[in-house]
């Protein structure tokens, strides 16, 4: 039942933060900067994986209030 989102953690924050944190590591003397880059980075793609996700609850949110209008009257 959880292994969607265990698949996910482990994705993005073993995988993806570790090949950013090396990448920027690479580009950049400063462990810190490469530290908060790659959070920053991995963040924001996590999210931008996530908005057809939410695309979909936007539809069926509003589904359900034409359903709920329906039901009402």
């Amino acid at each position: 039942m959880t292994s969607g989102g265990i698949t996910e953690e482990i994705i993005f924050r073993w995988g993806l933060l570790s090949l950013t944190m090396w990448a920027v590591l690479w580009l950049t003397p400063s462990n810190e900067a490469a530290f908060w880059i790659s959070i920053i980075a991995t963040g924001v793609l996590f999210g931008l994986a996530h908005l057809p996700g939410s695309r979909f609850m936007v539809s069926v949110g509003k589904l359900r209030q034409q359903l709920d209008k329906k039901k009402s009257i």
